[in-house]
């Protein structure tokens, strides 16, 4: 019984653990989608590069959102 309550309580840990850096990736997310539509929008990317960053950050934004659910 000891034995199984630290496995539990290990598990826990890893997974408080891997939440709280999706946490942290999904605001560095933010932060860096802010920066690509300015750059966008003052013309220092064209807009496929545009698509093609805004795509990648979305896509890995929505599979964040589903590892913290």
């Amino acid at each position: 019984m000891d034995e199984q309550y630290k496995q539990i309580q290990l598990q826990q840990k890893k997974n408080k653990e891997a939440l709280q850096t999706a946490l942290a990736r999904a605001g560095e997310i933010d932060v860096l989608y802010e920066r690509l539509y300015e750059e966008h929008v003052l013309g220092n990317l064209t807009d496929d590069r545009y698509r093609k960053l805004s795509d990648k950050y979305e896509d890995e934004q929505t599979e964040l959102s589903q590892r913290i659910r």
